[in-house]
């Protein structure tokens, strides 16, 4: 028999990371496409985290709105805007032009796709 001090840091334990969980959830929350039910795959730990930045980010104005114009080029080696890891010469850049052209940024083509999903998610709900 388990005593009952364990017991209820079991309890508060598992709802700790019950609530961290939904958080999570709330975070990455996708769109439903009503003709399939579901879509979308399984997304790694990484790629929600980054979502969660960019979500982070673009409420508190450290990235714009990807809606603009981009162009690509070969990896010059800064570092992206948006994963904040560098862009090798052996990979696609992309510089997004911000509102207005008043602003730009650098970022891999996959950090990229994920900024407009985000984007166009948070523009749908």
């Amino acid at each position: 028999m388990i005593p009952a001090s364990a017991l209820h840091a079991l309890i508060s334990g598992n709802q700790r990371l019950l609530g961290i969980t939904r958080r999570r959830i709330a975070a990455s929350r996708r769109l439903l496409n009503p003709a399939f039910g579901l879509s979308g795959g399984r997304v790694s730990p990484e790629e929600d985290a980054l979502r969660l930045s960019i979500r982070e980010r673009l409420a508190t104005g450290g990235l714009f709105w990807a809606s603009g114009h981009s162009h690509m080029r070969r990896g010059t080696g800064r570092p992206c805007d948006v994963c904040g890891k560098p862009i090798g010469n052996d990979s696609l850049e992309r510089e997004v032009i911000g509102p207005r052209n008043t602003r730009t940024a650098i970022s891999h083509e996959a950090c990229w796709t994920i900024w407009r999903e985000v984007c166009r998610d948070m523009q749908r709900s």
